[in-house]
């Protein structure tokens, strides 16, 4: 970090400064005109000044830190990878392997050194942990002097589950980080605050900090948010640059693979050459750069990075068999050869912890800068060399020789496999299950993000309206245009989520009570335009042509959030209950008509006479006439749930019309893609509308019961059938005239899904044909008598199962209505009451739906206990007498008859 840039963290600190004194001063005040305040401190004082040249501190390092890492990140891309891959190249063509195999180590080793040491600083700046000697001797010594300590694993530090710590206590840290500044429970920010709390009012204690970045703090929050992004960069060119490597080994080795794994303090690469394997690790804190400057020189530039790396000029021979330095710079001791006896090798593996012996060879373990480097060779030709001269002996016959039975080995084998297989489908079930919830969660992620976007641009105006030096209409126009969009886009997600509602009913109905807050708040932001539009007129009365377009703009985005507003309102109607549904429904009536009104300035016909026919006013025509097809649709849709059908129709019918306005004064004018592709969007919501009442129609139509209590309401059923052929008839018109416009060489962008969702001429006159056809059948259902046995010479007998062994008496004929109950019977019905069909029930026949139940009081002749004499108990209730002894209860006539006719049937089969 320049000069310059010291001095900008210092005036943003400075800033900042001044805020924190003007609350003071003003508390000061406070203590004056009520001595019941306690007075600020000196040490309060110093305590607040210590925290802030902390804050003036830790910024002017990161900045260092992060620049420097920047410019180290640099030499490796350009410098430090392109020269390793280029010697690996070249060793591909070396004369003797052993030689090969030694100068691969000593690159792969390189530049896995740097790629771990590039780590450690990234996490120096986020984190501030000091990992290398040099790091921790100055953190030690800022702690000891008691300047710039950390406080990051002071009390607090704890995480919410009561016993982990993100912040251990025996590891040291620098106290110049981003954490250091931004940590939640023990930073600087949160320790300012701490601090300036008992001098703020309790109203304005949770918006302090936004309070202090709004007068003296916008320079500190600027250089707060190039910091984070600047550290977001410099994470994802690090994970670009181990993809690079990786790839790069791949591609200039032939036949080779690489794996980079780098997971703090457990970094590992692993490169697979030929016969050769060669593996680099990272165990914990064993890893040390021995440079006085540390991991991360604060001052360095490339040139100083190109010299510390140290580029090795030619690859030197190694002695695998001892603990070498292949590179003086990271490690200046020497590490003691340690001779042991050769052993069966331990592979290590992800998926399973299995110990081969046969096809590897351990050639060294050596550690170098506290890494661990571990080279295998295949030993396939001394295997086949062993097999040659060995006895050929099949594994079968070794199996059996151990008594192994291969019969039942083999089958056990093929179960174990089969259950696998099963547990592989199974997994992949929950898996598809697992990946459909994530893809919620990141949908439910994006609309809070949207949310929080929305909440952050009210802050960005309010800041700009409570500034007196801000005299830029254009500027406030531009917040509020921006926080209106993000209302809207937010709504917007909220009205129709992804995946389609929630599974709550309540929490759907929150959702989209929220979806109209917002559209209602987008629509106070259109509002609150219109008169600054009238003062930016004012000052540009020249440009009289723009500030007609952005009028005709403001109507559109007015009718928009009306829009948005009533359609949310008619969703929410369907998770309401009686009483607030029909509120929802009248209230988005209201807002649709409003809707409706926006767009009259853009659709008359003085509009479209209109005799400047300039490409943004036919656009804006087309998009008026487009909303305003869009909010009759929606006002009819709330009617028809209203059972208001015949205005609901009409009100259909007024927007499925709506192309016909622009067709027939479809004005001479060289047509563009842009015009092309809101004609296809007009007629699209003209056919959606047709078809709209077509659904709605045929659902009452399929509602109705089969035998209707009136003639009447067959009629009327016949009138809104007439809709559906109505709204078909229109449809296919509006079809034809859709796909003729989707096929122009100016309406590429239409050619996706919209198009599949509109049915051609054929599929729709099928379409109808079916209808007309289940009508025909349904209404002839309808105009059935409502007892189809009157007058019948047949009746259903008695089942027969019932009585296996008994008399099978058939009935009489039925009679045509009857009323059953304790004191007559007769058919007449009630004067004045509901008529004979609808009040008396029926017997249920084949293909014939039942009106009604019939209901029978049936008296059961006593049975059991209630054969037994009775008493009366305390709660007047009765109750078998139960005497001594007790004597069972005689049959009835039948159960006796059907036991004898058992009894003598049995005897007849001895």
């Amino acid at each position: 970090m320049t000069d310059t840039d010291a001095k900008a963290v210092q005036r943003a600190v400075d800033g900042l400064a001044k805020g924190t004194e003007a609350i003071l001063n003003r508390y000061g005040k406070q203590c004056l005109k009520r001595p019941t305040l306690t007075p600020i401190s000196k040490s309060q004082r110093s305590s607040i000044q210590e925290i802030l040249r902390h804050m003036s501190h830790c910024l002017t390092v990161l900045g260092q830190k992060q620049k420097s890492l920047q410019a180290a990140i640099d030499c490796t891309e350009q410098d430090v990878v392109p020269f390793i891959l280029r010697r690996l190249s070249a060793t591909a063509r070396g004369p003797a392997p052993e030689h090969q195999r030694k100068q691969r180590v000593q690159l792969l080793q390189h530049i896995f050194q740097q790629l771990v040491r590039l780590r450690d600083g990234l996490i120096l700046c986020v984190s501030g942990e000091c990992r290398h000697e040099a790091d921790i001797r100055k953190a030690r010594t800022s702690q000891k002097n008691q300047r710039w300590a950390s406080h990051l694993t002071q009390a607090g530090s704890t995480r919410d589950d009561g016993y982990t710590q993100l912040y251990h206590a025996d590891c040291v840290y620098s106290g110049a980080s981003w954490d250091e500044f931004m940590d939640s429970r023990n930073g600087l920010q949160k320790r300012l605050l701490e601090a300036l709390r008992p001098f703020v009012p309790a109203s304005k204690r949770e918006t302090l900090w936004e309070d202090l970045m709004e007068t003296r703090g916008q320079a500190l929050e600027i250089l707060l948010d190039e910091t984070e992004i600047r550290m977001q960069s410099i994470q994802q060119r690090l994970s670009a640059l181990d993809k690079s490597l990786a790839s790069g080994i791949a591609a200039r080795l032939p036949g080779a693979s690489a794996h980079l794994t780098m997971a703090d303090k457990m970094e590992k690469l692993e490169v697979s050459i030929g016969g050769s394997t060669f593996k680099f690790e990272r165990r914990a804190n064993n890893f040390q750069i021995h440079d006085i400057h540390g991991v991360l020189p604060s001052s360095y530039a490339r040139k100083d990075w190109k010299d510390t790396m140290k580029l090795p000029s030619k690859a030197d021979p190694v002695n695998q068999k001892a603990g070498t330095d292949s590179c003086a710079g990271y490690n200046s001791h020497k590490i003691k050869r340690v001779d042991k006896k050769r052993r069966r090798a331990i592979e290590e593996s992800d998926n399973e912890g299995s110990i081969h012996q046969s096809t590897t060879h351990d050639y060294s373990i050596q550690r170098s800068s506290g890494l661990v480097v571990k080279v295998q060779q295949s030993r396939e030709n001394a295997v086949e060399a062993a097999d040659q001269n060995s006895t050929n002996v099949s594994l079968r016959d070794i199996k059996q020789s151990m008594g192994v039975n291969v019969e039942n080995l083999a089958a056990a084998r093929d179960t174990l496999e089969q259950e696998e297989s099963n547990a592989t489908r199974d997994a992949a079930i929950v898996d598809k299950a697992t990946t459909d919830d994530i893809w919620a969660e990141e949908e439910q992620q994006v609309t809070l993000q949207t949310v929080n976007n929305c909440r952050q641009l009210r802050i960005v105006l309010r800041r700009m309206l409570k500034r007196r030096d801000v005299d830029d209409e254009d500027a406030i126009w531009d917040a509020r245009e921006c926080l209106r969009e993000s209302l809207m886009l937010a709504g917007n997600r909220l009205l129709w989520p992804v995946p389609d509602g929630a599974a709550n009913k309540l929490k759907r109905c929150q959702e989209l009570e929220q979806a109209r807050a917002l559209f209602v708040e987008a629509l106070s932001c259109v509002a609150k335009q219109e008169p600054l539009l009238t003062i930016i007129a004012e000052r540009q009365r020249d440009f009289e042509v723009d500030t007609e377009l952005y009028r005709r703009t403001l109507g559109l985005l007015r009718g928009k959030a009306q829009t948005n507003a009533g359609i949310a309102l008619i969703e929410q109607s369907k998770c309401e209950s009686d009483s607030d549904r029909k509120l929802c429904l009248r209230n988005a009536i209201k807002d649709l008509e409003l809707a409706v009104e926006s767009t009259n300035a853009l659709v008359s016909s003085n509009a479209i006479n209109y005799d400047c026919h300039s490409r943004e006013l036919l656009l804006d025509i087309l998009q008026g006439l487009n909303l305003r097809a869009l909010a009759l649709r929606w006002m009819a849709s709330a009617l028809w749930y209203q059972e208001r059908q015949t205005e609901a129709a009409r009100v259909f019918q007024q927007a499925g019309s709506m192309w016909q306005k622009w067709s027939e004064r479809k004005m001479t004018f060289r047509i563009d893609e842009e015009l092309t592709k809101a004609e296809f969007e007009l007629y699209t919501e003209c056919y959606s509308s047709w078809m709209t009442l077509a659904d709605l129609a045929c659902s009452d139509l399929e509602g109705i019961p089969i035998h209707p209590t009136r003639v009447t309401l067959i009629d009327k059923n016949d009138y809104s059938f007439g809709f559906v052929v109505k709204s078909f008839e229109e449809a296919i018109i509006l079809s034809n005239d859709i796909h003729r416009t989707a096929h122009t060489g100016m309406c590429n962008t239409t050619k996706s899904g919209d198009l599949c969702e509109i049915k051609g001429k054929e599929e729709l006159t099928i379409g109808l044909e079916e209808i007309r056809l289940w009508w025909t059948q349904r209404k002839a259902l309808l105009q059935r008598p409502i007892n189809t046995r009157v007058g019948e010479t047949t009746a259903d007998l008695p089942r027969s199962d019932l009585f296996s062994g008994g008399r099978n008496v058939r009935s009489g004929l039925p009679k045509g209505f009857f009323v059953v109950n304790d004191h007559s019977t007769g058919r007449s019905g009630k004067k004045g009451g509901k008529p004979r069909q609808q009040s008396q029930g029926r017997s249920a026949k084949e293909n014939v739906a039942p009106l009604g139940v019939e209901k029978r009081q049936q008296k059961y002749r006593r049975w059991g206990d209630q054969l037994l004499p009775q008493t009366v108990n305390e709660k007047g209730e009765s109750v078998p007498k139960y005497e001594y002894p007790a004597i069972a209860p005689a049959m009835p006539p039948e159960i006796r008859e059907i036991w004898d006719q058992l009894q003598r049937e049995c005897a007849s089969d001895k």
